[in-house]
């Protein structure tokens, strides 16, 4: 009889208790974003960006996502994987672009539709 087992490493990030799934897309030029990065879809190219509530609405306004790896495309499009579903812990989720810290209550919801849970570290159940 033989056994496979997959090792799954979680940090302060990912709560290890609901399914996570990844998939890959582009990073527009210009953006330095970390794991964990609140990430906008911009309508006309589909590329992603950093997640903001300031400038034009180009559609990086609605949250889509959050960067499962850092990914430097500061001088040119780059892949980067992204978080599609799953549980996180909100105090680890990273607000950048021209939004502020207190911006995590108002993508909530929308993570929520799209399937990514916001917890406090405090009350999350591991």
């Amino acid at each position: 009889m033989s056994f496979t087992s997959n090792e799954r490493t979680y940090d302060n990030l990912v709560v290890a208790d609901f399914p996570v799934t990844t998939q890959r897309a582009v990073l527009i030029s210009g953006q330095n974003v970390v794991r964990g990065e609140a990430l906008g879809k911009i309508t006309a190219s589909g590329k992603l960006t950093t997640w903001g509530s300031g400038g034009s609405d180009d559609g990086h306004r609605t949250f889509y996502a959050l960067a499962a790896e850092d990914c430097d495309a500061s001088l040119a499009d780059k892949a980067i994987s992204f978080y599609m579903t799953g549980k996180f812990y909100k105090d680890n989720v990273t607000i950048s672009g021209q939004a502020s810290a207190d911006d995590i209550t108002d993508i909530e919801a929308t993570a929520r539709d799209i399937g990514i849970i916001l917890v406090d570290n405090i009350t999350a159940q591991v």
